[in-house]
């Protein structure tokens, strides 16, 4: 039987993986979607907005409009062991 302590750790453990979301932008995307691979959001900055330490944001193909600078706040970029990944 696994002490309680042990056990703790491994539910906190599932518990930290089952947090950390996947977030999907692509160009014909829309802001009000809810960032599913099915329904993408449609700019950087909402994507970045809904991202918490662990998420992965993922760039679908495509051409995207930039009409400013994306900026990535230090709370916004994850923690040290729980970044916040963006990857095409």
């Amino acid at each position: 039987m696994l002490k309680p302590v042990a056990l703790c750790t491994l539910l906190l453990f599932f518990a930290t993986l089952h947090l950390q979301a996947q977030i999907y932008i692509a160009p014909d995307g829309d802001d009000g979607n809810p960032g599913t691979l099915q329904q993408p959001y449609g700019t950087f900055p909402k994507a970045i907005q809904e991202s918490m330490p662990g998420d992965t944001i993922y760039v679908r193909g495509g051409v995207y409009d930039l009409v400013n600078t994306i900026t990535i706040s230090a709370v916004k970029s994850g923690t040290e062991d729980q970044l916040v990944t963006i990857t095409a």
